[in-house]
């Protein structure tokens, strides 16, 4: 959830503070998976490398969708070329 918001986020500022604002998004999500992963293995709910491989998959697809949908997008708004 924080990495999607991260996400949204980073698409509402303008191009040119996006690199500092990045890293702090990204740092901001990396800490609150972190918080939650070790809140679910000092629980005794998941084992550390559950939480390890979760955090991993929910970077992989939620950056692999943001992805997808930014293609998607970009083609829809090109306009159609006349051969």
């Amino acid at each position: 959830m924080g990495l999607v918001v991260a996400l949204l986020l980073v698409g509402l500022l303008p191009v040119a503070r996006t690199g500092p604002a990045v890293a702090t998004l990204a740092a901001a999500a990396l800490l609150a998976g972190g918080t939650v992963g070790a809140g679910m293995v000092r629980l005794g709910a998941h084992y550390a490398t559950d939480t390890v491989g979760g955090f991993c998959a929910a970077v992989a697809l939620g950056l692999g969708a943001a992805l997808v949908i930014d293609r998607v997008a970009d083609r829809r708004a090109r306009p159609a070329r006349v051969t």
